[in-house]
């Protein structure tokens, strides 16, 4: 097997890198628009492939997605690659592509399922249409659509002032604009103050606040099958609060979101990587809200690869990709928890070292000492034996983002998906 793997700037793709190697793929080829990207220093890597970006801008989008389409057959032929794996948000564009590339087998679901599944409200929309049964397992909060200042307005006149609401964008991604636990008789007010103006171009949505633990799950989807899910909760982010991608993952083990996924499979039979962030609220209902999706892949693969050995990552990967059904399914919470070690130690020290007091004097170590419990349980997604580089490698990646972010007047974050990202704008 001959696997061209998209996404190179993502810890992701290294592990899928990886964990084809350990499941025999005879060559592992890695794609990006970056010059360093993440994954391009692996051992694990046959070559490297600089592509153009994905997303264009007006007024020659669509003439843009299609030569980087072109662009992507191209390199596919050119290392005679047997399937097409993206990792980041240019699924979507690789997505609106899958005819001009489907001798090389792309592995992501049709582009209107992509892209319902990437818009929060339609995704809401499409959890209702399923089987009742799958909401005796997860249920869907209450959303609404905002399209613009009328729908705020009505919004707020409708409902009880003490409830409370999640307002974020419909085309998002690390929670960098959501804001959370505002009140009905807010709504009004922070729009104006924060100058957000929800039309038809960029809507909103104010979702059903609900209190609790976030829960995410990554599976592995195959023409309605389940073959490979994990369930974890993001205990660190880069970033405060709920805001920012997550950096440390704990897996957990919850019945009702692996029987979710397996009803939402064999609803959709859909093919590809889904990941789904849920709220598991707070007392004693203990139900469980699905919140969104990720058409694509995110942070579960490092505890899904971490779970398999060698003989299941071959049988899964072979079932996965080339749909050689083996009748296996690797359904896992035995796994061992991973972070970003260079991320934790930007992000999650800090904050751990001034809660602890041991800087002002207090004295109260109890955070810092959880720190160190969490870190000592967890391996590092970036560096592994025998597959060093990649932890030096992210400096020229981190140094090319800065660049990036400064060049084009954005924040660090937003660089790093600018020329990748999707936000339900036409691509014909």
């Amino acid at each position: 097997m001959r696997i061209l793997i998209t996404g190179a700037r993502s810890p992701a793709c290294l592990e899928w890198a990886r964990l084809a190697r350990r499941a025999g793929a005879e060559a592992v080829f890695v794609a990006d628009s970056l010059a360093a990207p993440l994954a391009r220093f692996s051992s694990t890597v046959t070559e490297y492939i600089r592509l153009p970006a994905a997303r264009g801008d007006e007024p020659d989008r669509a003439a843009h997605t299609k030569a980087y389409g072109m662009a992507l057959r191209d390199a596919a032929e050119q290392c005679r690659a047997d399937v097409i794996l993206p990792t980041c948000e240019e699924a979507f564009y690789i997505s609106h592509q899958k005819a001009l590339l489907s001798r090389h087998r792309p592995i992501v679901a049709d582009f209107n399922m992509m892209a319902r599944l990437h818009h929060k409200y339609d995704f809401q929309q499409l959890v209702k249409s399923l089987p009742a049964g799958i909401q005796a397992h997860v249920i869907s909060p209450e959303t609404h659509l905002l399209l613009d200042k009328r729908d705020v307005t009505k919004l707020a006149r409708q409902k009880s002032k003490s409830e409370k609401w999640v307002l974020k964008p419909v085309w998002s991604r690390f929670a960098t604009q959501t804001l959370v636990g505002l009140s009905t008789c807010e709504l009004e007010q922070t729009c104006a103050r924060l100058r957000i103006k929800p039309d038809t171009g960029a809507p909103w949505v104010a979702q059903e606040y609900i209190p609790g633990t976030e829960n995410c799950s990554y599976s592995l989807l195959r023409e309605g099958r389940l073959l490979a899910h994990v369930c974890y909760r993001p205990l660190y982010r880069a970033g405060t609060g709920t805001q920012g991608s997550g950096i440390y993952f704990q897996p957990i083990e919850c019945r009702e979101i692996a029987e979710f996924v397996r009803a939402f499979a064999a609803s959709t039979a859909v093919t590809g990587q889904f990941a789904f962030d849920y709220i598991r609220e707070a007392g004693p209902s203990g139900r469980i809200a699905v919140l969104e999706c990720n058409p694509r892949a995110t942070s579960g693969i490092h505890l899904l690869a971490g779970a398999l050995d060698d003989i299941s990552a071959r049988r899964l990967l072979r079932d996965f990709l080339l749909g050689e059904s083996c009748g296996e399914q690797v359904i896992t919470s035995e796994a061992k928890p991973a972070m970003v070690t260079t991320a934790m130690l930007l992000f999650a020290l800090p904050p751990a070292l001034a809660s602890s007091g041991l800087l002002s004097g207090a004295g109260n170590l109890r955070a810092l000492q959880e720190f160190g419990a969490h870190w000592s349980a967890a391996h590092d997604v970036i560096y592994a034996q025998g597959d060093a580089l990649p932890a030096l490698g992210q400096m020229p990646g981190f140094g090319e983002f800065a660049w990036n972010a400064i060049s084009r007047r954005q924040s660090l974050l937003a660089a790093t998906t600018a020329d990748i990202e999707w936000n339900g704008e036409s691509l014909n």
